[in-house]
């Protein structure tokens, strides 16, 4: 059996990879909108990016807070 996981983009998100189209900024509406997604799609779970410049640390804490 396979299981899939997906990439959580703590740097943010876009449309087309390398462009500003439909660029998405990392923030935690938009975290909590694809951590749901993949949990109701059945994905195996979420990679998530870590170094400088991912933005997972202040994510994690507003989740750990409750909002």
């Amino acid at each position: 059996m396979v299981e899939a996981f997906w990439y959580l983009p703590t740097q943010g998100d876009e449309r087309y990879l390398g462009t500003k189209i439909g660029r998405r900024e990392a923030n935690y509406p938009y975290m909590c909108q694809i951590a749901q997604a993949v949990d109701q799609l059945g994905y195996g779970g979420m990679l998530i990016g870590t170094g400088q410049r991912n933005r997972v640390c202040p994510l994690l804490q507003r989740s750990k807070e409750g909002r």
